[in-house]
């Protein structure tokens, strides 16, 4: 395969001997055209004896595809493995590991805050110098604590969950040779330095606590964040991370998710950098600058701005006029751009679409953007020497000299369709567009631009897409039939002890196809024991769903490479094969408890590639299929589908992946994810702003129903998938249905905690204090962990450690009074009485 990829004009039978090929040396830089090149067809080596240097003369295969292809070792590995058919696993685990988790620094004591603290504000002539460049009244310097060090350079606390876990400085004067920042450090008791300068994002606990839709604005230092804080009580939170604007850490983005962000970096390169870097981290975010980005332009950031005179209603006129302008993608396309378009639609036909991934990519307009790959006929020229006619030794020597022939050969080339009915050509990622192109990044979306198009999927063709984009053909937008089709389907091939089932698991199915715009998709589990359906029922999910797949007990690679590379629902049959216990402790079960959230990632370390860090999107929907039941953790993050094993004489038989019924189905929901994205994100607003779920009024929905917590974050996509249902076509049944399968869930629950070993632990203790009329008493611990070792703590691995953590999620205060010559003693005080 390597002689005739690069050695195409070679006579293969006349250049074999020995096992060895013996060919003209193609390797780039050569300069000769005798045949120097040896290749073994048995050991997979080369060497070439001609004047090739030393640095690419001879190595193994993989060697010589990375001096021919100028790539990594990682690229050659993908290259052979493409030209003999192989799957490319392409991290293995075993050389791989987890990056190390940073030790957590000890809190910083609020002596030492306070110290500062009153050096400033006692400092007059230090205070008055403050203000003057900073403007900031005393109520904020107070409430933020800004204080100064014995050397006069300001500091200001960072608090994170309630700890003040480091300290920015700020030089105090303007000395050029002095850093202009940096982070607290301290000695320990064992006189090791100990370092706070950990990037951190300031002001995080309030962004966090802002309710849903607060307009925040991420700033490009701290003394920024301080000036917007001074107008929060007009509904605005301000952080801003502490390491600068080109550093910026994805978990962040998660704390600001549900937050309207609004990114407010310097009028400079660095800061459109770091302003590009943020939004591929929050979705939907915008930008401003309150400066020219013109080269010479005036600095300004937003202590400039206030100090300029500005007032708040002039910063806040500039970030509602960002929020209410259309994004890049609402812009008109340009005349070039327009005849750029039909240009490549007049030169596609549905034939030229060979694959089409189903993955995709929905902005905060609610536009898909999906990708395919399509053939191209092209030609390149190539270098032919013409042969010498046997015995003629007269021949023209202009007629030995080379020339050039044009080959035809077929370019697959990646597309980005729109469901605007638009088409994008885009260059191959490894062209790095993701780096030298943040627009495109903002405007496809970093995932979609990485993809690469999958196996070409019955269920949505590119005749299809093509047609509908030519408008030979309309969308199919029925969301009730489909609705309808799916619940009878369903009825059909699976036999549910609950009829409330069916209505669920159709709305689940239907919710997959959109998950992408949801902050979390729950898990389904189908719990029930051999024989009661459950490998079929997952199987008809996984032909029914969004780019399904049904698996049984994957690796962990499989399970993470497989959701990053198909972002499509994942049914995992016998998931019992990991016990309780292990499923909560294993790799995978970290996946499966991360997985449920948008911008859940697995990160490893690539030690082939100077330990670069490689994340893995894990976020999609799965469904469970086990006999023995699931560990809390993952089970919190589920909806639970009880199964029984009943005898049904008369269910479909029939393979759902060989169903063209089924396929029929899913075309259409793919129809209806082109078509309804915004519609069914309108929905899910609609019914996240409200506190009770009771948005449709039937019949049968007399009162609200209020669920919260985790069960709310859970219900919210299939309720708003519901709602959508509804408002397209007046149809409620399958609101009245999710409602009432909601009621019976939350009884199930209730019952469920009663019977965790945490319930059995607080109802014995809340019993005692009961009995004994008392608010707060001592318990010793022994006694405590010989009474209740029953069969819920046999796998706990630390019983007393358990205790008085299970005590601390009580809500009850816990010391342990070591001075005593006895057993470790726990003190409980109820804090409610």
């Amino acid at each position: 395969m390597i002689v005739t990829k690069y050695a195409p004009g070679e006579d293969l039978t006349k250049c074999f001997k020995d096992g060895d090929y013996k060919v003209r040396c193609f390797i780039p830089g050569h300069k000769d055209d005798s045949p120097s090149l040896s290749i073994s067809k048995n050991d997979f080596m080369y060497h070439c004896f001609g004047q090739c240097s030393s640095d690419k003369n001879k190595g193994d295969f993989i060697k010589l595809v990375q001096v021919m292809e100028n790539c990594s070792f990682i690229d050659a590995l993908k290259i052979l493995c493409n030209m003999g058919d192989l799957v490319f696993d392409a991290y293995d685990t075993k050389k791989q590991k987890e990056p190390e988790p940073e030790p957590q620094t000890p809190e910083i004591p609020l002596s030492v805050i306070n110290k500062f603290h009153n050096n400033l504000i006692n400092n007059k002539e230090l205070l008055d110098r403050f203000n003057k460049k900073r403007g900031l009244p005393l109520e904020i310097i107070k409430r933020f604590k800004i204080g100064a060090d014995d050397h006069g350079n300001f500091t200001v606390p960072i608090i994170e969950d309630n700890r003040y876990v480091s300290i920015k400085y700020r030089r105090g004067e303007d000395d050029s040779k002095k850093a202009k920042y940096w982070s607290h450090k301290s000695i320990g008791p064992d006189g090791e330095v100990i370092k706070y300068g950990r990037a951190r994002l300031f002001n995080a606990d309030d962004a966090k606590r802002a309710p849903s839709g607060t307009i925040c604005v991420i700033c490009a230092g701290e003394f920024d964040a301080i000036r917007l804080s001074e107008f929060s009580d007009s509904g605005i939170v301000a952080v801003s991370g502490t390491a600068g604007e080109g550093d910026w850490n994805d978990e962040w983005g998660k704390w600001l998710s549900h937050l309207k962000c609004i990114i407010c970096y310097d009028n400079d390169k660095a800061g459109v950098n770091g302003a590009n870097l943020v939004m591929k981290s929050i979705r939907g975010a915008k930008t401003i600058f309150l400066g020219d980005l013109e080269p010479g332009s005036d600095k300004i950031d937003i202590t400039e701005f206030f100090i300029r005179g500005n007032t708040f209603d002039d910063f806040m006129k500039i970030v509602k006029e960002k929020i209410e302008v259309p994004a890049p993608q609402d812009r008109k396309e340009s005349p070039e751009e327009i005849q750029k378009q039909n240009e490549l639609l007049e030169s596609l036909s549905p034939d030229d679409i060979k694959s089409m991934n189903p993955a995709f990519f929905i902005d905060e307009n609610g536009i898909v953007y999906i990708t395919a790959m399509f053939e191209r006929s092209k030609t390149k020229s190539e270098k032919v020497k013409k042969k010498k006619k046997n015995g003629d030794d007269n021949q023209d020597p202009e007629e030995d000299s080379p020339e050039f022939i044009e080959i035809p050969y077929i370019s697959n080339e990646p597309l980005i369709i729109t469901s605007k009915k638009q088409i994008h050509e885009i260059p191959r990622v490894d062209k790095k567009i993701l780096s030298e192109d943040p627009y495109a990044v903002a405007k496809f979306g970093e995932y979609t631009l990485k993809q690469e198009p999958a196996r070409a999927q019955t269920r949505w063709c590119g005749k299809y897409v093509i047609d509908w984009i030519k408008g030979e053909r309309e969308l199919y937008t029925d969301a009730k039939q489909c609705f309808l089709d799916i619940y009878n389907t369903i009825k059909e091939y699976a036999k549910l002890s609950r009829k409330t089932y069916r209505g669920l698991i159709a709305l689940y199915i239907m919710g997959s196809y959109f998950y992408e715009g949801f902050p979390s998709y729950p898990y389904l589990h189908l719990h029930g024991e051999k024989g009661s359906g459950k490998s079929t029922l997952g199987k008809l999910i996984a032909a029914l769903a969004f780019n399904g797949e049904h698996v049984i007990n994957p690796s962990l690679a499989a399970l993470a490479r497989g959701t990053e590379e198909c972002k499509g629902l994942v049914v995992i049959d016998e998931a019992e094969k990991q016990s309780q216990r292990e499923q909560g402790r294993s790799e995978i079960g970290q996946i499966l408890n991360a997985g449920y959230q948008r911008g859940g990632k697995r990160v490893l370390c690539d030690t082939d590639n100077g330990n670069k860090r490689v994340s893995f999107d894990i976020y999609c929907p799965k469904v469970l299929c086990n006999i023995f039941g699931l560990n809390d953790t993952t089970k919190n993050r589920c909806i639970t589908v009880k199964m029984h094993k009943i005898e049904a004489a008369n269910l479909n038989k029939k393979d759902p992946e060989k169903s063209e019924e089924i396929h029929e189905i899913s075309r259409h929901m793919y129809d209806i994810l082109l078509g309804k994205a915004q519609s069914v994100l309108t929905s899910f607003d609609e019914v996240n702003k409200s506190p009770e779920f009771k948005y449709i009024e039937t019949n049968k929905t007399q009162q609200p129903l209020k669920v919260y917590g985790r069960d709310r974050e859970l219900f919210l996509p299939l309720l708003s998938m519901a709602n959508f249902i509804y408002r397209e076509s007046g149809y409620a049944a399958p609101w009245d249905n999710l409602l009432n399968e909601l009621n019976e869930i939350a009884k199930e629950k209730l019952d469920d905690e009663d019977e965790t070993p945490e319930s059995v632990l607080r109802n014995y203790i809340v019993r005692t204090l009961e009995q004994e009329k008392v608010n707060e008493r001592e318990f010793n611990m022994y006694d405590l962990v010989m009474g209740y070792r029953n069969e819920y703590l046999e796998d706990v691995h630390d019983v007393e450690k358990w205790i008085s953590s299970t005590v601390k999620k009580c809500g009850w205060c816990v010391n342990y009074d070591r001075r005593r010559r006895v057993r470790k003693i726990v003190q409980v005080k109820m804090k409610n009485g």
